[in-house]
């Protein structure tokens, strides 16, 4: 990370009628940039920015190695997408030399799907 970033959230998700997502937010001391990929059922791709998505936690867990948030609330209006994405339960941190928090979800809501989350910057 450069000076002035906390860490990332990253999601990719394949959703149940087709459509794929991937969508990222990095958090800063100004705030957090938000971008993303939208892939119709088609293949077409459409660039996403922080006025087209919203990413929200919306529960953590806690572990030896820092609290993370394990479910999200992620929503495109445009798309008419108003999802939670979840992790199973467990403890997903990947303890490298640069340790982030990688899992697999599920994504319910306006859509169903799954999916893989990583996280950065909520260690300890």
């Amino acid at each position: 990370l450069k000076a002035g970033q906390q860490g990332w959230d990253w999601f990719a998700l394949h959703l149940d009628d087709g459509h794929k997502l991937m969508a990222f937010r990095l958090r800063e001391d100004q705030g957090a940039f938000v971008s993303g990929s939208w892939v119709n059922a088609n293949g077409e791709v459409e660039t996403l920015n922080g006025n087209d998505i919203s990413l929200s936690p919306l529960n953590w867990q806690s572990s030896p190695q820092g609290r993370v948030p394990v479910e999200w609330r992620l929503r495109m209006p445009t798309q008419d997408v108003d999802i939670q994405v979840a992790a199973p339960p467990g403890d997903y941190w990947n303890a490298g030399l640069y340790p982030y928090w990688e899992s697999p979800v599920t994504v319910t809501g306006s859509h169903d799907g799954v999916g893989y989350m990583e996280l950065t910057g909520y260690r300890n």
